[in-house]
């Protein structure tokens, strides 16, 4: 029996603007530390042990809730599934297998008993980026951390500092809330304090994303570039985005002028959605998410 299930994954693939959520081919890599690498200038890989065995590299993404492994990677740890349910992405929708894995270690952090769904990722396979899965909000959710672009390292809390109810971080605390199971932030896209939006922050992405439903919202605020349109593309389906650059984009203290975003057209994975659109993570130099008490610091500063 199938039940619908509301996990979200985006893909857009276009020229000049590409927001890339996974990739296939699976190995093994060697170093099981916490430094990460960074593929095609945003995509983060880290090693990620599963059931015990590995390392593997996965794709760390905070804009899907679930985690993912691909067939082969399901096949070599034997899992089987348990039910199939309906991926809805903002390309739309497909039926995957549900399977769970006994455990999932990522540097000193490990779950155990955590679901995960079995996927192709056709998209990414031309790509060519070896990767045996996703490591999704699901995993990431459970802790604080830190992000760090510049150094390429992801940062774990230490558990003391949260016994202490000490940060180890400091900056302007941006408020989150969780919306399906990912982390929005509100943001500004004009110069008027009432145009806010609520927006993913999204790891994998390239590009900002606005969703078409708020298009008359949007439309004083952004400029669509004469004639250019992008596929937004997934194994659930195809959907044409407009190419726009936002006037201005404010979070907190951090502003962007003239930034380049794809305007999402409306239809399954997208007329749904509570937020607003999607915010990639690599447009600042780290950010701190801290999950316990809901709120992130973008371009943090580390106490001594």
């Amino acid at each position: 029996m199938m039940r619908k299930r509301n996990v979200r994954r985006n893909l857009i693939v276009a020229p000049g603007l590409l927001l890339i959520f996974y990739a296939l081919s699976c190995h093994i890599v060697r170093a099981a530390d916490l430094p990460f690498r960074l593929v095609r200038y945003h995509l983060i890989v880290v090693p990620v042990f599963v059931n015990g065995d590995g390392p593997f590299d996965f794709l760390l993404d905070t804009g899907t809730d679930s985690t993912l492994v691909t067939p082969e990677m399901a096949a070599r740890l034997r899992l089987r599934p348990t039910k199939r349910v309906s991926l809805i992405t903002v390309a739309g929708l497909q039926v995957v297998p549900l399977a769970s894995l006994d455990s999932l270690t990522l540097g000193a952090k490990s779950l155990e008993h955590i679901e995960c769904l079995i996927e192709e990722l056709h998209e990414l396979r031309r790509l060519g980026v070896p990767v045996c899965g996703v490591l999704g909000q699901n995993f990431l959710s459970r802790f604080n951390y830190l992000l760090d672009y510049r150094d390429r390292r992801l940062v774990f809390e230490d558990e003391r500092d949260h016994l202490y109810s000490r940060a180890p971080y400091s900056g302007a605390r941006h408020p989150v809330e969780q919306q399906q199971g990912l982390l929005t932030i509100r943001a500004r896209v004009a110069a008027t304090p009432d145009e806010s939006v609520m927006l993913v922050l999204d790891s994998a992405a390239t590009g900002v994303v606005l969703f078409d439903k708020h298009s008359r919202e949007f439309a004083f605020a952004a400029e669509a570039l004469s004639g250019d349109w992008l596929k937004a593309s997934g194994s659930g389906g195809s959907r044409m985005a407009r190419a726009v650059r936002l006037r201005l984009l404010r979070i907190g203290d951090e502003r962007f002028f003239n930034l380049p975003a794809a305007l999402m057209k409306n239809g399954v994975g997208v007329e749904d959605r509570t937020e607003d659109g999607l915010l990639p993570t690599s447009l600042f130099r780290s950010i701190y998410f801290n999950h316990r008490e809901n709120y992130v610091i973008l371009n943090p500063h580390s106490l001594p």
